[in-house]
């Protein structure tokens, strides 16, 4: 029961930052944090899949192609492919230099691109879960 008490929580942590991103995607001075929030979202589910499949509290990281392999699930390549081009958008956004090249970094169509990728993985995870 306590595992699935911890999958339940990363679950529900997963969707508030998925539901966050989608919120920001088209707020032109907000919508360079969502890509950070489409991987916050996909790590947590990620680390619910991890105590879902085997039963251990998962690492302190944030790489979403390492975090897919400890959980031992199968992946098509698109996925493997969406979890690849997210890995770099997690970003410390404590630090001024990093929040600068944020900004720098994120047109509308890449935010698009990023959040529909993760929603995409997300959807496909979640099915995992049930």
């Amino acid at each position: 029961m306590e595992n699935e008490k911890k999958v339940n929580n990363w679950l529900e942590l997963a969707k508030r930052d998925l539901a966050f991103a989608k919120d920001i995607v088209n707020r032109r001075n907000f919508r360079s944090y969502a890509p950070h929030f489409s991987h916050q979202a996909l790590e947590k589910i990620l680390k619910a899949l991890v105590v879902a499949k085997t039963g251990i509290t998962p690492p302190y990281i944030h790489n979403l192609v390492r975090l897919a392999n400890l959980s031992k699930i199968e992946l098509d390549q698109d996925t493997k492919d969406i979890l690849a081009m997210l890995n770099p958008h997690y970003i410390g956004t404590k630090y001024p230099e990093d929040i600068a090249k944020m900004f720098k970094l994120y047109s509308q169509q890449k935010v698009d691109e990023v959040f529909k990728s993760a929603e995409r993985a997300f959807k496909c995870f979640q099915k995992l879960l049930k």
